[in-house]
């Protein structure tokens, strides 16, 4: 064997150490390997997807079967979730379970990208946490010397000589233990695109399948070494969002890999924005009679209309666009084109639920000029005036419609996954929901959920202190009041914001939640304390509640960071169950679909079950505007997580979110979609 490897070996050092000058992009050659990153087979390369997209896809290479999902959050760095599951293999006991099944997580970055003559470099973390079954760290360099591209690299665990331990923390022995090294093992291989449609694939593949004895899949099919480390494949590229593999693999398998790749935040059809066309019936009205119907038609709520002397003052609600930028363009254009000669200024002004946002105080004859480009939209700007320091509503609307009562009524699917009882457990039904505001920022707020098709269940039994690993007893039911709140917002000024909300906050807890937070530097930075006290609801009882209290006091910050679309939330001080510490997430925004990771660092010995204590409470979370999917504009948001639904660390109530008020109304965000003032 060594023989054999010597050959392709020297090839590939020599390469590195004598690089013909090149210079190229990852692509053609950043398709997935077999666990979703980018790669060859079985083994990464230096190759990284492109920032801001995403890839799902599904592979098989018996007795493995991965599920996974990859995207690029920063420019050369890679993160990915799988689900590998061993064919043939149970776990006893747990008769619906189906085969077993292992989660991970894997990051990849790469710190060097290839220059005229120095390679590709990427580093590479697999399994960092909890069973890391299949864990492993790596250090890879790829050389494009086109149509080929070559790849060689070393690394531990799944691909070194030895399995790497349990561990409920993050763990990175190849960077944090030299002494790990002598563990590594090398891999190479080379890619062959003579198309950017397909291409053709070979490497060397460094697993020791027999060895790996904590893998469940080596009793039953690794008794032995595999008959041949090399790997071979083709790629396909049929469409330019699907990529196929067919592969053959450890001289006794047959392998395929497809997934879809697509860019986050694109919309799959064009937004399109029909303008207003006023009807003659409606020309004999007074001017602010006209502003106000033409308003309420482009999905505004809550209008006011004043006339006095050369200035209209208009006030709305946005219901149906998605950025506010966007809602204070549609209204500015609409308005426009209704006004009389005599009328000089527009001043409108952004409200949420009767609290003023901000002031927009534009003169007529500066917005013909941008729509007739005698002005950029920077010109048109430093002409005009925003207020953000506005509490009070400025007039009293001769004219308005205001809105007291809404409503929605939508579809609903839920998954809860890896449970004993069953991989795959869910709810489907309709959520109904329905607010009344009886003042500025009052409302009360009712929801119930109806799950007709619900297979929710778990043979896990609640935990010491079961503040959410008790969760089943509630969302197995088929009815739920999902919450019955009064709620208050307030601003106090252009920075300072409040929130009380009493009732029953959420599935699980009746009580009271309060919220202040300050902005900072235009709404960059947000810092507030948020504390809630609670009583846990009786599940079988619909209004039902407990002699179960607990309580929260948590101080939170929210930091806009100079990286495009990165945001950061902490919250720290004391969760739901006592447990003192700290949670950090990570938001990044594409476009309006956001991905979020979050992780916590409590103190846990506060539990008594083996189950919390040490745990880290952890996940991720994506957030989609439906707009995506339309081709309309809307302010409507599907979201889903993924996270362990059986533990009690770092938990807080769900409630309303303050900070994302706030930030509704913030310089820094109307800023940072200004561009959509402008109506196309």
């Amino acid at each position: 064997m060594g023989r054999f490897l010597l050959i392709p070996l020297s090839l590939l050092t020599g390469i590195f150490l004598f690089s013909f000058p090149s210079s190229a992009a990852d692509a053609p050659f950043n398709r997935p390997a077999n666990w979703g990153g980018t790669g060859l087979l079985e083994i990464p390369n230096a190759r990284v997807m492109e920032y801001g997209r995403a890839r799902i896809g599904f592979t098989q290479v018996e007795p493995y079967r991965c599920y996974y999902g990859v995207f690029s959050p920063l420019p050369g760095l890679e993160i990915g979730g799988r689900v590998t599951e061993i064919i043939g293999v149970k776990i006893k006991g747990w008769t619906r379970y189906g085969y077993y099944k292992d989660r991970a997580i894997d990051i990849k970055w790469q710190f060097l990208k290839e220059g005229k003559y120095r390679p590709a470099a990427a580093i590479g973390i697999m399994d960092p946490t909890g069973t890391r079954l299949y864990a492993a760290q790596y250090l890879v360099f790829s050389k494009q010397i086109f149509p080929f591209d070559f790849t060689f690299g070393v690394g531990n665990g799944r691909f070194g000589r030895r399995c790497l331990g349990q561990t409920e923390g993050f763990k990175l022995e190849l960077f944090q233990s030299p002494s790990s090294w002598k563990d590594v093992r090398p891999f190479g291989g080379v890619e062959f695109a003579p198309s950017k449609w397909f291409s053709f694939v070979f490497e060397y593949n460094p697993i020791l399948y027999h060895k790996h004895h904590q893998d469940p899949a080596q009793r039953k099919y690794f008794k032995s070494p595999v008959p041949s480390p090399f790997n071979f494949g083709v790629r396909i590229r049929p469409f330019r969002f699907l990529d196929l593999t067919f592969s053959y693999q450890r001289g006794e398998a047959f392998g395929v890999n497809a997934s879809l790749n697509f860019g986050l935040g694109g919309s799959l059809y064009p937004i399109r924005y029909k303008l207003y066309v006023e009807s003659e019936q409606r020309k004999l009205l007074s001017i602010e009679e006209r502003i106000l119907a033409a308003l309420l038609d482009m999905g505004f709520s809550d209008v006011g209309v004043l006339k006095e002397g050369d200035t209209v003052y208009v006030e709305f609600q946005n219901e149906s666009y998605f950025y506010a930028t966007r809602a204070v363009g549609i209204a500015l254009y609409t308005v426009e084109a209704l006004l009389p000669p005599e009328v000089k200024w527009i001043d409108l002004v952004y409200k949420e639920e009767g609290i003023p946002l901000f002031r927009v105080t534009v003169y007529r004859e500066d917005l013909v000029d941008l729509y007739a480009e005698k002005l950029t939209l920077g010109e048109f700007l430093y002409l005009s005036k925003f207020d953000f320091e506005l509490t009070a509503l400025p007039r009293k609307p001769r004219y308005s419609r205001p809105k007291r009562l809404s409503y929605s009524i939508k579809p609903s699917f839920y998954t809860y996954l890896n449970d004993p009882s069953g991989f795959f457990k869910y709810r489907a039904g309709l959520e109904a929901s329905a607010s009344y505001r009886f003042m500025k920022g009052t409302t009360i707020s009712a929801g119930i959920g109806c799950f007709p098709l619900n297979n929710i269940s778990t043979r896990v039994l609640p935990l010491s202190i079961p503040v959410r690993s008790d969760i089943v007893d509630y969302i197995s039911k088929k009815f739920l009041l999902e919450f019955l709140t009064l709620e208050h917002k307030h601003k106090f000024s252009d920075s300072i914001f409040g929130y009380v909300g009493v009732g029953y906050l959420e599935v699980q807890y009746a009580g009271v939640n309060a919220q202040i937070g300050r902005s900072f530097f235009d709404g960059k930075l947000m810092l507030g304390l948020d504390s809630s006290l609670v009583f846990k609801r009786d599940p079988d009882v619909v209004m039902g509640l407990r002699d179960e209290d607990y309580y929260t006091i948590l101080a939170k910050a929210r930091w806009y960071t100079p990286v495009e679309g990165l945001s950061v939330d902490l919250k720290a001080g004391r969760f739901l169950a006592g447990d003192p510490g700290v949670r950090i997430q990570l938001n990044k925004d594409f476009n309006g679909v956001v991905i979020s990771v979050w992780y916590s660092f409590t103190d846990t010995s506060v539990f008594k079950d083996p189950f919390n204590r040490g745990y880290h409470d952890k996940g991720i979370m994506i957030s989609i505007p439906l707009r995506i999917f339309s081709g309309k504009d809307s302010r409507r948001v599907a979201y889903y997580a993924l996270s362990p639904w059986t533990r009690d660390v770092a938990q807080d109530v769900v409630h309303r979110e303050l900070f994302d008020f706030m930030r509704e109304g913030s310089k820094f965000y109307l800023d940072k979609h200004i561009e959509d003032i402008v109506v196309e």
